[in-house]
């Protein structure tokens, strides 16, 4: 697959398909290819993009630190380096936020936003949220990206019939670089756009899973702040909803966006 520097990194990306471009993208320790199954359901109606955040999959991973206005910058870059936009784009947890960002940072590049379990307000400033950033990077630092790998992807998909879902998840996340890893999950516990929701001006639409991490209730909380957002509750998922079933999430995607 091809790279493209963009805000003085090599991004990995693909474009696939036809239509109105679609950006997509992908989740904390993960790349481009969490959308293999999602992709060939869209590139009928769209033109398909996905690519590498900093510090993942092919991409480049500089030394940190990383933040998510940066990721978003960069997500940008490549978007105009490619002459693409306004996109239309969906984010997925880590890509839920950059996507947040970016429709902040850079509303012309946007015409149609969707973000699936991600929150637009991460910090550590309570008593849990510092457990959960502490014991994530500890986690890391004791075991290791193989063992950490290994428990996150039980934890996404504790399903039997999961099990190749979980073998594949497990061996992505287990290739991360630890300390681009560590950078990211250090951006997110700083990152907040909580306060502007309110500036979102573009179409938007907030998808919780039932058993997603946060409260379901956070995730309509922040799509009744948007001037025009919606929100959908898909029931009996986790957080990774995308990955598990990619056909409802490409169709819930082709009802939102006018396919």
């Amino acid at each position: 697959m091809p790279l493209r520097q963009a805000n003085g990194i090599a991004m990995r990306f693909e474009v696939q398909g036809q239509g109105r471009p679609l950006l997509l993208l992908h989740g904390l320790g993960s790349c481009l290819e969490d959308w293999t199954p999602v992709v060939p359901l869209l590139t009928p109606h769209f033109q398909v993009v996905t690519c590498d955040l900093r510090g993942h999959g092919q991409s480049d991973k500089p030394p940190p630190p990383y933040s998510i206005a940066l990721m978003a910058t960069d997500v940008a870059a490549l978007l105009d380096d490619l002459n693409l936009g306004p996109v239309d784009v969906a984010g997925f947890s880590l890509g839920g936020m950059v996507a947040w960002q970016l429709a902040l940072d850079r509303p012309d590049s946007m015409r149609r936003l969707v973000v699936v379990n991600a929150l637009a307000d991460y910090r550590a400033t309570t008593l849990r949220r510092r457990f959960e950033a502490w014991w994530r990077i500890g986690l890391v630092r004791l075991l290791g990206m193989k063992m950490t790998g290994r428990w996150l992807a039980r934890r996404l998909f504790p399903k039997p019939d999961q099990i190749m879902l979980r073998r594949a998840t497990a061996a992505r996340l287990s290739s991360n670089d630890p300390r681009a890893y560590l950078a990211t999950l250090r951006g997110i516990a700083a990152w907040s756009m909580a306060d502007r929701l309110p500036e979102i001006d573009r179409p938007t639409l907030v998808i919780a899973s039932e058993h997603d991490y946060a409260d379901p209730a956070q995730h309509q909380a922040n799509a009744n702040r948007l001037p025009h957002g919606s929100f959908a509750l898909i029931p009996h998922t986790r957080h990774a909803w995308p990955l598990e079933a990619p056909e409802a999430f490409a169709s819930c995607l082709e009802r939102f966006l006018g396919a």
